[in-house]
């Protein structure tokens, strides 16, 4: 058996798992290949071999700065060449409601002994480009922590047009919440203002946290609950029993400091992050890479029955292989 390769046999057939220890990479094709002994006597040897196509379009995408890993799970999907904040060749984003349906998210399970480094010195920052087609209850990420939950979120907005900054848990006034309606920023008139690109920073320094659009000072508040050390997920676009964002989401950071407002008007201007303020720069999700993807086609069908050659059937039920998660 290969190594690292497990089979759960019973009695109607066996179904190999296999985990390749790297990630595939796009448009490439591989052969699977399965050798046994049938249970006839005396035994005959037996192989089947599969071939599978990497697609373009895939599941994971990572990070700039360590390679990082992100899932995308449910609907999401990457934007065509040119989708991304700044409509240049080569710019993609993160289409959450692809299918029309919503309810797509990224799980990013990685970089989290990096955040909750920072978490310790109750200092945290995220920039993203955001663009929805319509807004609705969601969160535009949520740091999750084991203790309380959402430790570093933020409803951006939520279906009443406010934007909530939650810190430190859920939902007081003072000590983990802050707020303020959209209609208060200067560049909003309408509701149509969330349909095109706009620039957010939600940071966190000690007790007092801030929100910036486009550069601009949105919202300066207290929230003295300091933030935990055991946050174990981030997802983007959504969280478990919140409803997803409808739009696209592009260049989302992580900074383990209180990023400056310089900083900040260099990161609106378009710079970027890994050339902001790089040394407190934690992770850093351009979109741009279109995988590396995932097995989507496989032939024949792995669910290969009534193989052996001699004697009673001896059949492979199922074949799973796939990249680590």
């Amino acid at each position: 058996m290969t190594s690292g390769a497990t089979i759960i046999a019973t009695a109607s057939g066996a179904t190999v798992n296999y985990v390749n220890p790297t990630l595939f990479a796009a448009l490439t094709t591989h052969t699977l290949k399965v050798s046994f002994s049938d249970n006839a006597t005396p035994a005959n040897a037996v192989t089947n071999s599969w071939s599978f196509k990497i697609e373009p379009y895939g599941y994971y995408s990572r990070d700039a700065t360590h390679s990082y890993l992100s899932l995308l799970l449910g609907s999401t999907s990457f934007t065509p060449d040119g989708g991304g904040h700044s409509g240049a060749t080569g710019d993609r984003a993160l289409d959450l409601t692809a299918d029309g349906t919503g309810g797509a998210t990224v799980l990013v399970p990685t970089c989290l002994n990096a955040v909750n480094t920072a978490a310790a010195n109750d200092t945290l920052s995220v920039s993203f480009w955001l663009k929805e087609y319509g807004i609705a209850g969601a969160s535009a990420f949520w740091f999750n922590s084991a203790s309380v939950g959402r430790d570093f979120q933020a409803h951006c907005p939520w279906s009443d047009d406010t934007i909530y900054f939650d810190t430190a848990g859920c939902c007081a006034g003072g000590t983990q919440r802050i707020s303020q309606n959209i209609n208060t920023f200067p560049g909003w008139t309408t509701d149509v203002f969330w349909n095109n690109w706009h620039h957010f920073v939600f940071l966190k320094n000690a007790s007092d946290k801030q929100v910036y659009i486009d550069g601009q000072l949105f919202l300066d508040g207290a929230s003295t609950s300091p933030l935990t050390t055991d946050i174990v997920e981030l997802w983007l676009g959504n969280a478990p029993g919140v409803g997803g964002i409808h739009g696209q989401l592009d260049d989302f950071a992580i900074y383990g400091n209180a990023l400056s407002t310089a900083n900040i008007t260099a990161l609106f201007a378009g710079a970027a992050p890994t050339t902001v303020d790089s040394a407190n720069l934690l992770a850093y999700w351009p979109f741009n890479d279109v995988g590396p993807a995932f097995i989507k086609s496989v032939s024949p069908s792995p669910n290969a029955t009534g193989i052996s050659a001699s004697g009673p059937a001896c059949k492979v039920v199922a074949v799973m292989v796939a990249a680590p998660r």
